[in-house]
């Protein structure tokens, strides 16, 4: 392993570099600490900082796996390796939200390089458990994309693991679009099928729009809202803080294609007059 011209190696060739955004997919605990344990352990070795969102849980049996040949808990004290929880991260709002953690990693990458004297910057994130949460698939898969200019600005390398056998086959395709790499066996491959992100949120646009496209609480925030209710009357029918709110309403309004509470009134209407 070495840390040359910032340039990350980490095994067999294609390394992962600064601007890499990689896709695992695995099998069970065994197989994602397999994966995610050399990828930390190369980040920290070269004197670089790593971010890892992993729940709880999982952290003992990740810092098992690294224990033997680096000093984890002198990492962590330095702040060299920060194991973050998804309920801080994925899912700090109670739910998953792409614009909340494209924000959350910006803000904390601009901490990282106003304020520490790490070398290259490694992400790590396990996404089974908020694929699982999320109200809408979809949202993770615009996330992944977003990543991509969050890669190429702060010039990162970025992880991203899933285990196979919870999130199921269908989300593959999206995972496909999304990560210019996809790592198997330890190696981090190419992948042609991914698209820039401008091309994957105009196809995502195409195919995920309209009434059919919203969740069932997105649904429901817009028969309240057709019912004549305030935007904040709706969102205490359903029992949402004025944050949480404020995120469906955006999915709503991006999902129908409008920008105001008078066009998804009108929607709503117009449906049920063609009924």
């Amino acid at each position: 392993m070495s840390h040359d011209g910032g340039t990350v190696v980490d095994g067999p060739e294609p390394p992962l570099t600064p601007g890499d955004h990689c896709c695992a997919l695995y099998f069970g605990g065994r197989e994602r600490t397999a994966v995610l344990a050399p990828y930390l352990h190369a980040g920290l070795a070269a004197g670089g900082k790593c971010l890892c969102v992993v729940d709880t849980s999982d952290q003992p049996d990740l810092i098992a796996g690294m224990a033997a040949s680096i000093d984890i808990n002198a990492c962590i004290a330095t702040g060299q390796l920060e194991l973050i929880p998804a309920a801080k991260s994925y899912l700090r709002g109670g739910s998953f939200f792409p614009e909340d953690m494209v924000e959350f990693w910006e803000e904390r990458l601009k901490g990282v390089f106003a304020r520490d004297h790490f070398g290259v910057t490694r992400i790590a994130g396990v996404m089974t458990g908020t694929v699982e949460a999320a109200d809408d698939r979809s949202d993770v898969a615009i996330y992944e994309s977003e990543l991509n200019r969050l890669a190429a600005r702060y010039r990162v390398t970025i992880l991203c693991l899933y285990d196979i056998r919870l999130v199921g086959g269908s989300i593959i395709p999206d995972l496909l679009r999304t990560h210019p790499k996809l790592m198997v066996g330890g190696l981090a491959l190419d992948n042609p099928h991914s698209l820039a992100p401008d091309e994957y949120l105009m196809a995502q646009q195409e195919r995920r729009h309209g009434w059919t496209a919203l969740t069932d609480l997105e649904r429901r925030l817009a028969e309240h809202l057709a019912q004549g209710l305030s935007i904040p009357d709706a969102g205490r029918h359903l029992s949402l803080d004025r944050p949480t709110l404020d995120r469906h309403l955006h999915r709503l309004f991006r999902k129908l294609q409008v920008t105001s509470r008078d066009d998804v009134v009108r929607i709503v209407l117009g449906r049920r007059r063609s009924q």
